[in-house]
């Protein structure tokens, strides 16, 4: 599916504009005029060079991908020591709660309620966390976009 420009005329035969193409269908209804065409260029080329990079998007597990997320200088994330609940070293009790079916009447099945924390024992620990957790999903994304782009070229 590669892009190109085609031009626009009206039904009396006046040049209108160019379009950009793809498929038999226009990608948009943008008209671009004579003095445009160095913008409608540099469009098509960046259409078509994400077009290439699509066709070698790579799986996130895929072995490269998994090589730059393992190396601590791509794309280094910020983190920051957050307290949690060393679940493993505590002893954590909650408050009952009997369920009700859809009518409200009780069901004889009990559900975990809040911590009760006068009655529990808890142990916390100190854990990193990414100060945007948005920048993992951003790395990720990062990583497989060298990949795909390292392929196509």
């Amino acid at each position: 599916m590669n892009y190109e420009a085609v031009m626009i005329y009206n039904t009396d035969g006046d040049f209108l504009g160019y379009a950009i193409k793809s498929d038999n269908k226009l990608q948009s209804t943008n008209l671009w005029t004579e003095a445009e065409v160095p913008k409608l260029k540099e469009r098509l080329t960046e259409l078509n060079l994400g077009n290439d990079i699509r066709k070698h998007w790579p799986h996130p597990q895929d072995p490269e991908v998994v090589a730059l997320l393992n190396d601590p200088n791509f794309h280094p994330i910020e983190y920051a020591d957050t307290q949690v609940i060393d679940q493993e070293k505590s002893y954590l009790v909650y408050e009952k709660i009997e369920k009700r079916d859809m009518n409200g009447e009780r069901t004889g099945s009990f559900e975990d309620g809040d911590l009760i924390p006068e009655q529990s024992y808890i142990v916390y620990k100190t854990i990193q966390i990414p100060v945007r957790p948005s920048d993992i999903k951003l790395r990720l994304q990062q990583a497989m976009e060298t990949v795909a782009r390292k392929r196509a070229s």
